[in-house]
């Protein structure tokens, strides 16, 4: 299941929806890493990245029926102005 979730958000990520952080001194984004038993997202700050991947995992959950467990997953943002964090 985890490489489903990881074309979904490369899908996401080629038309334009999720951009993901750019990797310093090269040219290169990153939008997710997949780990043992987690997965790291990477995302812009901002409202509309953020509603893009609520999105995906929206979808991502009603195609494979597989829910986040709000329990055990946090979020983090970095780099941001406190009116829209």
């Amino acid at each position: 299941m985890a490489d489903a979730f990881s074309r979904f958000i490369t899908r996401f990520s080629q038309l334009g929806l999720w951009k993901g952080i750019l990797i310093p001194h090269t040219s290169f984004t990153a939008t997710h890493s997949l780990l043992v038993d987690d997965t790291l997202l990477f995302g812009m700050s901002n409202v509309k990245e953020a509603n893009h991947i609520k999105y995906a995992f929206d979808l991502y959950s009603e195609v494979f029926g597989q829910r986040i467990n709000a329990n055990k997953s946090k979020i983090f943002i970095f780099n941001t102005n406190d009116a829209i964090a």
